[in-house]
């Protein structure tokens, strides 16, 4: 490694340093406090990212995976039914930005907000996406990688990219 190469690095390290910092102590550790209903038996690793926890509900038995985003908005929520298991690295999300307006960076467009609901039993695969408003049905399986874009009908597989049925269970 050359002199000025490791100048930069040592002298960008602390700020790097306070914002891991920070994303620890906001996304794993505060958020978690806040849980608005946590049932028992329920196993969340310290590894899962939480926003707006106290709009996130988690019945009996859920297990959360390693790496995990639960992200709940202002206006929506996350409501988890009982014995639900997530594979590691499952995205919820309650919130994504409009894009009616070709005009308007989409940054600046408002935010579309609606809540999500996993149904008792479910059990969503590695790497799964669930989009904004989307229902998965009771005793549902989500295949690894998929994009959950529509309401997932009870006992039901679905799987890709988007989401698709496959079979009933």
């Amino acid at each position: 490694m050359n002199l000025q190469l490791a100048m930069t690095f040592i002298s960008n390290a602390p700020a790097a340093l306070l914002e891991l910092l920070r994303t620890q102590v906001v996304d794993y550790t505060v958020e978690r406090r806040k849980l608005a209903a946590c049932g028992n038996g329920c196993y969340i690793p310290c590894s899962t990212s939480m926003r707006f926890a106290e709009k996130i509900h988690l019945g009996e038995r859920v297990t959360v995976g390693p790496h995990n985003r639960l992200w709940a908005s202002e206006n929506a929520v996350i409501d988890i039914g009982d014995d639900v298991l997530f594979g590691p690295g499952v995205t919820i999300l309650t919130a994504t930005h409009a894009t009616d307006n070709p005009d308007v960076a989409i940054v600046a467009q408002e935010a579309i907000e609606s809540d999500v609901r996993i149904g008792r039993g479910a059990w969503l695969g590695a790497n799964t996406v669930i989009m904004p408003g989307v229902e998965i049905g009771a005793g549902s399986v989500v295949g690894a990688g998929a994009i959950v874009t529509r309401s997932v009908d009870a006992h039901t597989i679905v799987a890709g990219v988007p989401a698709r049925p496959l079979r009933s269970i």
